[in-house]
């Protein structure tokens, strides 16, 4: 028996009344949760600075050798994106894209005395990177005449 007005209804009548609006309250909230669960949208900001250790431990020391492809210095001009982390970083990772680049074209194992030019013009950078070509010719472990070598590493 459902109340129609509250004061003709029993205190029983009442009592199930009160008990459906907190079932239907519980039920409305229930409903919600799962609604809200379900449309649960997630997102994660990170802040990432490039580091570059500046530690060499040395494995095995190992000696690479390599031929100068020719004795004239090339040039190639290659541009990225700008940023506020390339300029605080000095442009540390568009010096190093610039080469992996410039070899990868080229198709040259490394590139020696190399300089690089740089322009940071609004929203990109151009880099004119200069050096000798050269290709590995030979790698081998490192003996005891070769220690004279340490003293560059870490530019010591």
């Amino acid at each position: 028996m459902v109340c129609t007005r509250f004061r003709s209804c029993s205190r029983h009548e009442l009592g199930n009344v009160v008990m459906r609006l907190k079932c239907l309250k519980v039920l409305l909230l229930a409903s919600i949760a799962v609604i809200g669960a379900s449309c649960e949208s997630t997102y994660s900001v990170t802040n990432g600075k490039l580091i570059e250790s500046n530690r060499t431990v040395v494995a095995e020391p190992l000696i690479v050798e390599y031929d100068t492809i020719f004795n004239k210095r090339i040039s190639d001009t290659l541009t990225y994106k700008s940023s506020e982390l390339s300029r605080s970083n000095n442009y540390l990772y568009e010096k190093q894209s610039a080469l992996a680049d410039c070899c990868r074209n080229r198709d040259l194992d490394i590139l020696v005395d190399v300089s690089y030019d740089i322009k940071d013009e609004g929203g990109e950078i151009r880099i004119i990177i200069t050096g000798v070509p050269a290709r590995y010719k030979r790698v081998r472990p490192a003996t005891k005449d070769d220690l004279w070598m340490l003293q560059f590493i870490n530019n010591k």
